[in-house]
């Protein structure tokens, strides 16, 4: 069964890109197109879609403002398509399923098609998503794709299996935007996927040191080794 779509867009050739690549896709239906915000909210309500594709800046209410008006539980999964890349955290507090940047390729709008699906689907979970910049552009990263996310000042660093980002954000945000995706605290300033987690060992201060899998070493203070060794017992 192929899923519903809407697209709201104030410029028609990126109405147009937008429903040529995503019939190459396959699997999807567009159902409804709309320019600016009020009128993307009433075709949002009379059609109700399983996804849109919503540009921000728009005259008659920005993407985002529309996305406020409806209702969360009423809200299909939507991917954010624009030429900004300033609206992220923003994003970040509506749930969106993707943040796609112009100009984006087709295997892009791909991947942000299979998350929007995962989104809608009603018996799985939610899925989370981080924004980071990556040399000015802006990269999305699944949880799956982190390892542990470090505070530091008004910034946290996410490592990866390959690289590390600096986002803006505070320890305790990305603990709520990560829960229930297998992290544990192991220190006031550190958070560890527990699937990234190769070995526990312990000093004779009682206090601990992680190694990950990608050979990474981390401390793990004393207060919170007993929530490590429990996460890893399952």
């Amino acid at each position: 069964m192929s899923a519903r779509v809407i697209i709201v867009d104030d410029e028609p050739p990126a109405r147009e890109r937008l429903a040529r690549m995503l019939a190459e896709i396959g699997g999807l239906t567009i159902v409804g197109e709309a320019s600016d915000g009020n009128s993307a909210l009433a075709l949002l309500n009379a059609t109700k879609p399983d996804i849109a594709f919503v540009d921000i800046n728009m005259p008659g209410g920005s993407g985002l403002d529309m996305l406020r008006a409806s209702p969360p539980d009423a809200r299909p999964a939507v991917v954010l398509v624009t030429a900004h890349i300033d609206f992220a955290v923003e994003a970040l507090d509506l749930d969106v399923a993707d943040y796609v940047v112009k100009p984006y390729t087709l295997e892009r709008l791909r991947q942000a098609c299979r998350r929007a699906q995962l989104l809608g689907r009603p018996a799985a979970p939610a899925i989370s998503w981080v924004a980071a910049r990556d040399a000015g552009d802006l990269v999305t990263l699944l949880p799956q794709d982190v390892m542990a996310v470090l505070a530091e000042g008004n910034y946290v660093r996410i490592l990866t299996q390959h690289a590390g980002y600096m986002v803006r954000s505070t320890l305790k945000q990305m603990q709520e935007r990560l829960a229930g995706h297998g992290f544990v605290a192991v220190s006031r300033s550190a958070i560890v996927a527990v699937r990234w987690i190769e070995r526990l060992s312990r000093d004779r201060h009682g206090d601990g040191e992680l190694t990950l899998r990608s050979g990474e070493t981390m401390r793990v203070s004393r207060s919170f080794r007993r929530d490590v060794e429990t996460a890893l017992q399952g």
